[in-house]
């Protein structure tokens, strides 16, 4: 006969079997796509005002099907894309939710026999870009989300020497640090933000100036480290090794990195979570977004500049935000073409309305292999975006109003690196040797909407302040109303052309 416990074992592992069973039975899971069947990261799948769950960067949502009525309506809202309303019976029945962009639908397409010669528009296109896309003298207000992930395929780390730390102390830091890292490649925490400001940029478009107005910031536990675990009481002993008042050398192999540093700040854990933002901080960003190779300036890319190096093909001729474009699909022709992507670019004016591009296959934005000779590769591997430009009526130019940029970076780190202080006996010099190695895959998503765009008013523009600080506001989930205003502006603008 069975033992008492081992029937108790196995009936509430039957128990549970079946509580997993039906709680599975229970869940509704599907996809929010876009036009172009790319996956819409952080839509909201909403019930009423409190209730409902967000894609995550995958587009894919689970909603618990015993916490809602059978007849429950949901309101299917992004960032930058048309609200959706649609009831439980549809969801069940659609695996995959398609959203339209803002300023995006279509029109009807346009049969004509004309012969287009796409080289010479390809040469109008760029020669007209700065004239069309100029942003000079304007204030934008901008919302835009971050979205920061990171991968980590690898990573070790081991005191090799310390002279400061006894052996079984030293061998029982590297035990620990080995289950954190082990841990850490299954439970690497992603980082989402979202910044409302306004973006003043100057007339000579040499610069801007930034006045941040909201950060809302997800928060995330895991990136807390805990207040007295073992990792932060031994980085604390490092730090008491490596006296504060003293210099040391340090060197990654035989290579010196630095003869005079100060080096027990690299030995700091920092569990707190900042209170507050500085506008100068996050201006660089946007000065790469305006001033330099960026989707707003797509006449630094490679497929406008050395179009020839591209196949391309007129693949419709249509109507787009009330203008009469061609619709351009290219690939790469040979090995000095990097992108594929297809262009909406108007027949009057030879702007670009939108655009669409990624790395084609093996293709990298930038490579730095020095793996076997010095234990570094870096390779800027990820690099796509969708860039949506509407005519201003009043000026004329073609201002941005959607953009969605994702870019990463795969990084190899495999180095020794040694510290040895800057004293006359070499009997009492403190010496640390460290071996680490990372590999890890970083992307990051960055969403913007750019509305009410208006001349620069000088007395504003002078009035703003980049050394301001401003409050970051942590929540567990964003807030659909955070964007909402921005959504329902773009969607006025594109019901009125």
């Amino acid at each position: 006969m069975m033992p008492a416990f081992a029937q108790k074992i196995i009936g509430l592992f039957v128990l549970n079997f079946i509580f997993t069973l039906t709680c599975l039975g229970q869940q509704l899971s599907g996809k929010i796509i876009d036009q172009e069947a790319n996956p819409v990261a952080y839509a909201h799948i909403q019930y009423r005002d409190q209730m409902g769950v967000a894609s995550n960067l995958k587009g894919v949502y689970t909603l618990n099907l015993q916490d809602y009525p059978t007849d429950a309506i949901f309101k299917i809202s992004a960032l930058g894309y048309k609200t959706v309303i649609l009831p439980i019976s549809e969801l069940k029945e659609k695996p995959r939710i398609t959203l339209v962009a803002l300023a995006e639908e279509l029109g009807e397409v346009i049969l004509t026999s004309q012969k287009l010669d796409i080289f010479d528009l390809l040469q109008q296109v760029y020669l007209n870009y700065r004239k069309n896309h100029n942003a000079n003298g304007l204030c934008f207000e901008v919302l835009m989300r971050e979205s920061d992930e990171n991968h980590l395929k690898d990573a070790e780390f081991e005191v090799d020497k310390a002279s400061f730390l006894s052996k079984a102390l030293t061998q029982k830091f590297n035990r620990q640090i080995k289950e954190s890292l082990a841990n850490s490649k299954k439970n690497l925490p992603s980082q989402q933000r979202q910044i409302e400001s306004k973006i003043y940029i100057t007339p000579n478009q040499d610069s801007l100036k930034l006045k941040l107005l909201q950060v809302n910031q997800l928060r995330n536990e895991r990136y807390l480290a805990p207040k007295n675990n073992f990792l932060k009481e031994t980085f604390r002993l490092i730090q008491q090794g490596l006296d504060s008042e003293n210099t040391f050398k340090i060197k990654s192999g035989m290579i010196p990195l630095g003869k005079n540093h100060k080096v027990n700040q690299l030995f700091q854990i920092d569990s707190s979570q900042s209170k507050s933002i500085k506008t100068e901080n996050e201006r660089d960003f946007y000065k790469s977004l305006f001033f330099n190779r960026s989707p707003l300036n797509l006449d630094q890319y490679d497929f406008i500049q050395q179009f020839t190096n591209y196949n391309w093909k007129h693949v419709k001729t249509r109507l787009f935000q009330d203008e009469l474009v061609y619709e351009l699909h290219f690939t790469p022709k040979n090995k000095k073409a990097d992108y594929s992507g297809k262009l909406y670019i108007s027949k009057a004016s030879k702007a670009i309305l939108q655009a669409s591009y990624q790395l084609a296959e093996n293709r990298v934005d930038r490579n730095i292999n020095l793996k076997f000779l010095l234990g570094l590769k870096y390779v800027a591997n990820v690099h796509q975006a969708k860039v949506i430009f509407k005519r201003d009526s009043t000026s004329n130019r073609y201002l941005p109003q959607y953009i969605n940029w994702k870019t990463g970076q795969y990084i190899y780190i495999n180095r020794p690196l040694k510290l040895k202080e800057n004293n006359t006996k070499s009997s009492e010099k403190t010496k640390l040797k460290l071996n680490f190695k990372i590999e890890q895959q970083n992307n990051v998503l960055n969403e913007l909407m750019l509305i009410n765009p208006q001349p620069i008013v000088f007395a504003d523009f002078k009035a703003v302040n980049e050394k301001e600080k401003l409050k970051i506001l942590y929540t567990p989930a964003f807030d659909e109303s955070f964007w909402l205003r921005y959504n329902k502006e773009l969607e006025a603008s594109s019901s009125n052309e």
